[in-house]
């Protein structure tokens, strides 16, 4: 299981840095969605800080399964959010699937680290 968690928060701390790196640069994309969204342009700064202090506890985690399974729920409750405001301006489906796959998968990784606890 150790390996499973290594690879899963390998993967998510990579692709949830780029993401923070996004919000926390401006781009456009970014700004554009958190329009979209409806959400403060603040907002998007302060859901990049929080999901570097999620990649932080993800990389931490390869040492401390404490670490790994908070990051694991932090990152898994962003990502519900980002599916819910996703969900409020009616976007379907296919606009928001990524978010909750991420959110899964973080929900998985918070899982087996807990797991490897125990």
């Amino acid at each position: 299981m150790m390996i499973t968690q290594w690879i899963l928060s390998g993967l998510l701390s990579f692709a949830f840095l780029f993401s923070a790196f996004g919000k926390l640069s401006s781009q456009q994309m970014q700004v554009d969605t958190f329009n979209h969204l409806r959400l403060p342009q603040w907002f998007r700064f302060v859901t990049g800080i929080i999901q570097l202090a999620g990649v932080a506890m993800l990389i931490i985690g390869f040492t401390s399964q404490f670490y790994a399974h908070a990051g694991g729920l932090l990152l898994g409750v962003v990502m519900l959010g980002g599916a819910f405001f996703h969900i409020r301006v009616s976007d379907p489906f296919a606009k928001y699937a990524p978010a909750v796959v991420l959110a899964l998968l973080n929900f998985a990784l918070a899982y087996i680290a807990y797991l490897n606890v125990n």
